[in-house]
């Protein structure tokens, strides 16, 4: 904390998504935040800050990728042939990929009682590289404490990129029931 209401972080975080053709993403994001609410009960706090992405693909998703641009360059041929207007070429993808964005961050966080809490945050990751390119991540958690050391969390996550792999959709969603022993 550089104030009672400002803080600098560092973080990094990586991942392996198959269902987004990602063999392991790594973020990297410095920032400030900037706590709005910062009670024991309520927290309410926004981030910004820059976002370095590197991609290394799966080989499945590169695969995929090969062919689905030999499909797209026989349509183009046709459509040439015909005298119809071609559908837009799709590009051939690197195996790894590395992307520049500034990062904006909306969490909250309430302890609703001893025993129940709800953590909720919306992140934008805007590309410097690319405009076009977009991410959006949204997280909630309800824990509910069933023992001293025992939890159970229910949690919803909504990851959105609007220019993912050509094979790929652009929305992955993730529901999850976690049992949770804490050992401090």
């Amino acid at each position: 904390f550089l104030h009672e209401r400002v803080s600098a972080f560092l973080m990094f975080t990586g991942r392996h998504d198959r269902f987004q053709g990602l063999a392991f993403r790594l973020n990297v994001d410095p920032g400030f935040a900037f706590y709005i609410l910062n009670k024991k009960a309520n927290t309410l706090w926004a981030e910004a800050g820059y976002d370095f992405q590197y991609d290394r693909r799966t080989n499945l998703a590169l695969d995929e990728n090969a062919a689905a641009v030999a499909a797209n360059m026989d349509a183009i041929m046709e459509a040439e042939m015909n005298g119809e207007t071609p559908p837009e070429p799709l590009a051939v993808l690197d195996p790894v990929f590395s992307n520049h964005a500034y990062r904006l961050f909306l969490g909250y966080s309430n302890r609703m009682t001893e025993t129940i809490s709800f953590d909720t945050g919306v992140e934008w990751l805007h590309s410097f590289v690319d405009p076009a390119i977009y991410r959006l991540n949204w997280d909630n958690n309800l824990t509910v404490s069933l023992a001293k050391r025992f939890s159970l969390g229910l949690t919803f996550t909504l990851r959105y990129e609007n220019k993912p792999l050509p094979t790929v959709r652009p929305l992955d969603t993730i529901t999850s029931v976690n049992l949770i022993y804490r050992f401090i």
